[in-house]
């Protein structure tokens, strides 16, 4: 885990693929990003959103109660602006915004969606073609990233949840142990305190830039 931004108020770290944003089960050995941050600095934080486990990328912690009410509203009303880049299976040319609502959780309940994706690349290996994409999810609903693009027919590379078996068997040669390749890779809010925008990026993994070679989309 890598600190890219601290301030008195906030920190935003770089939170590894297989890391939790912390962790809810008593006795779960998984690292979690906000032991591991409470250990180094000796004081309380506050994570204000989460990533799955399986996601790469930056997180926003609050060090006061009070900062962490007011990121959270932030949060809750959509105003930051994030991107992820991700891997994906197939051909993806161009802009388009999934409007698809998802169902809330493990519920049946539907859920209005958001997501802006925006091509970055195309490679083709062996007979396969994939593509590299910018998401930018309007709406923050439970894998909404990862479920728009699967419904899209174009299912993130590793997804183990969403990619179908015609996917999974592309996937071998990509070798063994495959990142989910997605990573949150900016974010952009006004910081709580001054008011001034805050803007701080990332890149991905090396594991999920390794695929990326792999494929040939760098």
């Amino acid at each position: 885990m890598k600190i890219l931004h601290r301030d008195p108020h906030l920190l935003v770290v770089h939170k590894p693929a297989g890391w939790l944003v912390y962790s809810d089960t008593q006795g779960d050995v998984t690292p979690s990003c906000k032991a591991a941050l409470e250990k180094k600095l000796g004081k309380k934080v506050w994570p204000v959103h989460r990533l799955d486990k399986e996601t790469s990328g930056i997180l926003v912690f609050a060090l006061n109660s009070e900062t962490a009410a007011d990121l959270l509203r932030l949060f809750e009303r959509g105003v930051p602006r994030k991107e992820y880049l991700a891997l994906i299976h197939g051909s993806w040319e161009g802009t388009k915004t999934i409007r698809t609502p998802l169902k809330k959780n493990k519920s049946k309940e539907l859920v209005t969606a958001q997501t802006e994706i925006m091509s970055e690349g195309i490679a083709s290996k062996s007979g396969q073609n994939w593509s590299c994409v910018v998401a930018r999810p309007k709406t923050g609903r439970y894998h909404q990233i990862r479920r728009h693009l699967a419904g899209e027919g174009l299912p993130i590379i590793g997804d183990e949840l969403y990619c179908k078996r015609e996917h999974t068997e592309r996937e071998k040669d990509l070798g063994s142990d495959l990142p989910l390749c997605l990573c949150a890779i900016s974010i952009e809010f006004p910081h709580p305190r001054t008011r001034k925008s805050l803007r701080v990026e990332t890149q991905p993994d090396r594991e999920m830039t390794a695929v990326a070679r792999k494929i040939g989309l760098i």
